[in-house]
């Protein structure tokens, strides 16, 4: 979070107006000293006001320390033996030690009025024969053993140059001693106890003090700064106060908490003394001192007339620093004068007088032995009042920044965010570029035709498409995804390459922010493979997916960003010739494996070319394109058993042709259905087998059935689950015996059997080879190349469909054979062409222009991958509605085999090419900022609208070919650029 976005301005505000009533006492009755956010100001008033709120806390320091013993005399002392020259080359160091040392005294014995009493009461008779009652209290004391501790504490505190403290002035030092009464004989402290030192080097402070004008000098760079309060030298004087703040709260503390608890708070005689020890760290509190840190301003005339005169006015001030004027300031000024610091200064130096005044007539004086004297309570007052301008400092140039944003609030109307930049910069590009980005969402299907699908890459938080810089790649040579080592499918279609240039802000979580999104329309499929590019004809697949009716899978993208340019070359520096070599090759792998590849294959004008019908054929064919679905995917049938084979004259149909294949379909899934048939009644025969074993063999002294016809029960159709008839009667008689043969399948038992009857399938009987009705099929009928006769008693167009593919069956391994000789021919060749675009090649080159012209190292190339857990909504029949389902990383895996098996048979194995396919090549690379949009233009002042088009156009030189320059639209925006990054014109 930014710091003013801590910033309570409501606060600090409060604070400020406190001491605002004291200012306007001291300033003339004219004057209207106010807040510098509620004055009309420039944005150089801001640098000013900088420099005279850093000015001001060090000439509060110097009163501080004034108050400590630290004068302008000795500091000149101290600088001039710390200086070489004008160069301060010795550390100059303010130090605080203490020490304390412990011994006993005596032992002492106390009486104590004890707590009990005892009552006695005596009657007495009087002279007069009456009674007296006369009642005595006596009181008891207890003896108590007191333990008596002399503890002499001494401090002192010294300011030297170099290592060695001998070398420098004694600035303060005290010692006290105090008698510690105990009721234990355990001693206080330690009988010798020395305190680490407590030391802040003043290099910092000294050098930004001239001791000899007396006056400060902090002055921040302007042509170096980034801001009013970003900068190196309001840097430097935070981290001064910092640094003091932690030495005085030290000091602090070694009085308030290390000799108040560790000394003074155990002391417990036994008569307890009405006094509180601690009484006295209240009335050490700085608020009756002035913080004269304040980011004030003045718009009235009688300021802005004094400002050109303060040069001249006599300076009689109480405090020992001024305040540099700037004798250059003409017109109108909004800024606080010389005079007016020095009023200030000296009003703190009175407010600091009076309060040590009080804290000597309220303490003992430091002449005498009490541990806490005037000169303690001083420093702890001092010390407090150094952490009180330590805080006022630090708010008061994080209000500039404060200021600043509001100022862009009240210009914009909201505080911009990643998502507004992301708007703007979509926007801006449409008009900025020629050719403009364009989103990543694109129709799947043939011209002039209702497309199957889309396929986007979007942001997963509101699903819009990403904009990219699109180029067409025209001569790029057949695309090869190789699915095994010994399958290569090549995809012939249009090759789109993608320049994407994401960004995001600092803490920002890109993971799982985008994703690649595929749609199928209802009877629509299409396969989607993704991968890494390795050339210019390569495909490297990672995974795939059938998409296909109304099908919404949603596939999460991880973004891995590499180290840029200047970060890698930085790192390796300091490494061997060895490490080096071997980070830049890993490197350069990593650049080349930063293309993401996404394949897009038509389904349906692809099963038009490998069944050898026309194109288009299919389009309204939707039952036979979801059987040759079911059959290439579930089945894995060759796709020679369902093309195309009747006569290839120009006088057959598109439909003759399509009924030809649909008679393969339809003998295929006959055989298919009969074979699943077969295994049903197969299944169900063993489970009633099973069945009547169990019921057979319940009894005692079972034994085995004969096997029926004579034949043994191994040799039985259910030998493989349970034995037909297995087990045996009651008390040893035989079991029923089945035989086959009864009319549609039913089993007879034999007289006197035990259960009832159990159904064995017909079709088991015919082609069983232990059943006597069993006879081997015939011998396949020649085959002969007359045609077949189109009526009469000629066989069906089923069983001229089944010859057929028993044919096509038996040439299918040759035309496997031959197909590396002839997939060369029919895809034009395997290697790629010169002139060829090397994809692998693209981050290399955007590499080297990014090291050459992003000197901000805040452009990342970025290697895109899939996510391990993928998302699919799937309509699993018309009836039911869409349900999600996840897709963990076998189900992806599974997906990816079924895709590929699909995609091998498209190809016949890679020696059919695919040409309704599109290649969408992605080069990634992202933008990051150090801080989030608002703190980069408010603490960085750098337009990110200036840099995103910066990193714009080295993303598209790259991908376009061209000149940065060249992409930009004619007119102003042409000018700006070349002005603004003039390196661009001659890269």
């Amino acid at each position: 979070m930014s710091p003013y976005g801590r910033f309570n301005e409501q606060v600090f505000r409060s604070s400020v107006d406190k001491a605002m009533k004291t200012v306007q006492q001291i300033l003339e009755a004219n004057r209207n000293p106010q807040m510098a956010g509620d004055v009309d100001h420039k944005y150089e008033n801001k640098y000013k006001l900088a420099e005279q709120l850093s000015n001001m806390a060090i000439a509060s320091h110097m009163n501080c320390l004034e108050q400590l013993g630290l004068t302008l005399n000795i500091l000149q002392e101290l600088k001039a033996a710390a200086s070489t020259g004008n160069t301060l080359s010795n550390s100059v160091t303010l130090r605080f030690q203490a020490a304390e040392a412990c011994t006993f005294l005596k032992e002492q014995i106390v009486e104590v009025p004890s707590s009990t009493s005892h009552k006695t009461e005596k009657t007495e008779e009087t002279q007069f024969g009456a009674t007296k009652k006369t009642t005595s209290i006596h009181s008891f004391t207890k003896r108590v053993k007191e333990y008596h501790w002399k503890v002499d504490v001494k401090w002192i505190m010294r300011a030297f140059w170099g290592s060695d403290q001998d070398q420098g002035t004694e600035l303060l030092s005290r010692p006290s001693t105090i008698i510690v009464v105990t009721q234990s004989n355990q001693s206080p402290i330690a009988k010798i106890r020395e305190h680490p030192p407590v030391d802040i080097l003043l290099n910092w402070f000294v050098e930004h003090v001239d001791p000899v004008r007396k006056t400060t000098v902090f002055h921040i760079q302007t042509n170096e700064a980034k801001t009013p309060r970003r900068n190196t030298q309001v840097e430097e004087a935070l981290d001064f106060v910092y640094r003091m703040q932690e030495w005085a709260s030290s000091v602090r503390s070694h009085f308030t908490f290390r000799l108040q608890q560790d000394i003074i708070d155990k002391h417990n005689p036994v008569v307890k003394e009405a006094i509180d020890s601690s009484s006295w760290i209240n009335m050490c509190t700085p608020i009756e001192i002035l913080v004269p840190v304040l980011p004030i301003m003045d718009d009235s005339t009688t300021a802005n007339g004094n400002a050109s005169n303060a040069v001249t006015t006599q300076r009689i001030s109480q405090s020992q620093l001024s305040i540099p004027i700037d004798s250059t300031a003409s017109g109108a000024s909004v800024d606080m004068t010389g005079d007016d610091c020095i009023k200030l200064l000296n009003e703190h130096v009175r407010s600091l007088e009076e309060k040590v005044q009080n804290l000597q007539r309220g303490f003992p004086s430091s002449q005498t032995t009490s541990v806490i004297s005037g000169a303690e309570a001083k420093i702890v007052v001092l010390c407090g009042h150094l952490g009180e301008l330590t805080g006022q400092y630090e708010r008061a140039v994080d209000y500039i920044e404060y200021m600043l944003e509001q100022q862009l609030f009240a210009a914009i109307g909201k505080r911009v965010t990643t998502n507004d930049l992301e708007d703007f910069v979509r926007y801006h590009n449409a008009r900025f570029l020629q050719p403009p980005p364009k989103p990543f969402c694109y129709a799947i299907g043939r011209p002039n035709h209702y497309p199957f699908g889309v396929v986007s890459l979007e942001k997963a938080s509101d699903g819009e498409p990403i904009h990219t810089l699109t180029r067409q790649v025209m001569s790029s040579p057949p695309l090869k995804v190789q699915l095994t080592a010994a399958t290569t499918v090549n995809l012939t279609g249009k090759t789109h390459l993608h320049g994407w240039m994401n960004f995001r802000s600092q803490g920002e979580n890109i993971a799982n922010s985008f994703q690649l999104v595929a749609r199928a329309r209802q009877f629509s499929s299409f396969l989607l493979v993704v991968g890494t590019m390795m050339g210019a004809d390569e495909l490297q697949p990672k995974d795939a997916i059938i998409v296909q009716n109304k099908d919404d899978v949603v596939i999460p993208l991880l973004l891995n960003e590499l180290p840029s340019a200047k970060e890698f070359k930085d790192a390796i520096q300091s490494l061997s010739p060895e490490q080096r070599r071997f980070a830049e090759a890993f490197r350069s792998m990593q650049l080349s494996s930063s293309v993401f590849g996404i394949a897009i294959i038509q389904i349906k004008p692809q099963f038009e070319r490998l069944l050898g019908i026309p194109e288009d054929s299919l389009a309204k064919e939707i039952k036979l394109t979801q059987d040759l679905m079911e059959l290439f995917v579930e089945h894995q049938v060759p796709s020679d058993l369902l093309s195309y084979d009747g006569d290839t004259s120009a006088s057959v149909t598109s439909k003759e042709k399509v009924d030809n294949v649909k008679s393969h379909v339809e003998a295929v899934l006959g055989v298919i259905n009969s074979e699943k048939e077969n295994q049903l009644e197969q299944t169900t025969m063993k489970a009633d087998m099973a069945a009547a074993s169990a019921v057979a063999g319940g009894f005692f002294g079972s034994s085995p059935a004969p096997a029926p016809f004579g034949n043994s029960v191994s040799a039985s159709p259910f030998a493989d689950g349970a034995a037909a008839g297995a087990g045996g009667g009651l008390f040893g008689t035989p079991a029923p015996a089945f035989y086959f043969g009864a009319p549609d399948g039913a089993a007879r038992a034999a007289p006197g059997g035990v259960g009832g009857s159990y159904a064995v399938p017909k079709s088991e009987s015919a082609y069983s080879p232990t059943s006597p009705a069993y006879s081997p099929p015939p011998p396949p009928p020649p085959q002969d190349s007359t045609p077949a006769p189109a009526s009469g008693d000629g066989p069906s167009a089923s069983e001229q469909s089944l010859s057929g593919t028993k044919r096509k069956i038996q040439d299918s391994n040759e035309t496997q054979q031959t197909h590396h000789q002839t997939q060369g021919d029919q895809v034009g060749g395997g290697t790629a062409s010169s002139s060829a675009l090397d994809f692998s090649a693209i981050p290399k080159i955007l590499d080297k222009s990014i090291e050459q012209f992003d000197k901000e190292s805040a452009l990342r190339s970025t290697v895109i991958k899939t996510a391990k857990t993928w998302r699919r909504k799937r309509q699993e029949n018309l009836l039911k509605k869409p349900s999600e389902a996840t897709l963990s990383g076998g189900d992806v895996r599974s997906e990816t085999n079924n895709a590929f098996d699909l995609l091998d048979a498209l190809s016949r194995s890679g020696s059919l090419s695919i040409p309704y396919s599109e290649l969408h090549v992605v080069l990634c690379v992202s933008h990051c900022f150090q801080k989030s949009v608002t703190d980069t233009l408010i603490q960085d002042n750098v337009n990110p609208i200036e840099r995103l088009e910066l990193s714009t156009l080295l993303l598209g030189s790259v991908i376009h070919g061209a000149k940065p320059y060249q992409l930009v639209t004619a007119g102003s925006d042409r000018q700006r650029i070349e002005s603004t990054f003039p390196a661009l014109s001659n890269g």
